[in-house]
C-alpha cells in the first residue's frame, strides 16, 4: 500500500464540494429552527396545562357555589312554602268567621256606640 492510498482510506476525508457544504449548513440551520420550535411549543404545552388545572380548580369552585346557591334556593322555596301555607290557613280562617258572620247577619263593620247625653 502507498502512503496515497492510506491517506485516501483512513486519513482526513476529502473536502465536501460547495454545493454539498450548503446543503448541510441549510440542513443543520433547519434542525435548529426546528428544534427551537420545538422547545417553545414544549414550554407553550406545559403553560397551557398548568392553565388547564387553574382553570379546572376555578371550575370546582365555581360549580360548589352553584351547589350551595341550588341548596339555599330549594331551602328558601320550602321557607315559602310554609308561609304561604300557613296565611293560606288564616285566610280560611277568617273567610269562615266571615260566613258565619254573614250567616247570622252580624255586620261586618265596627259597632260604635254613641256616647250618653246625660254623662
Amino acid at each position: 500500500m502507498s502512503d496515497k492510498q492510506v491517506s485516501k482510506t483512513n486519513g482526513t476525508p476529502p473536502a465536501l464540494p460547495e454545493d454539498r457544504k450548503a446543503a448541510v449548513a441549510y440542513g443543520l440551520e433547519q434542525f435548529q429552527v426546528m428544534a427551537h420550535d420545538r422547545d417553545n411549543a414544549i414550554s407553550e404545552n406545559h403553560q397551557l396545562r398548568a392553565d388547564i388545572a387553574g382553570y379546572k380548580i376555578a371550575l370546582e369552585a365555581m360549580q360548589t357555589q352553584l351547589a350551595n346557591a341550588d341548596s339555599r334556593v330549594a331551602e328558601m322555596t320550602l321557607i315559602r312554602d310554609q308561609a304561604t301555607a300557613r296565611a293560606i290557613k288564616w285566610e280560611v280562617l277568617w273567610r269562615s268567621v266571615k260566613a258565619q258572620l254573614n250567616a247570622f247577619q252580624i255586620p261586618s263593620e265596627p259597632h260604635i256606640a254613641e256616647p250618653d247625653d246625660d254623662a
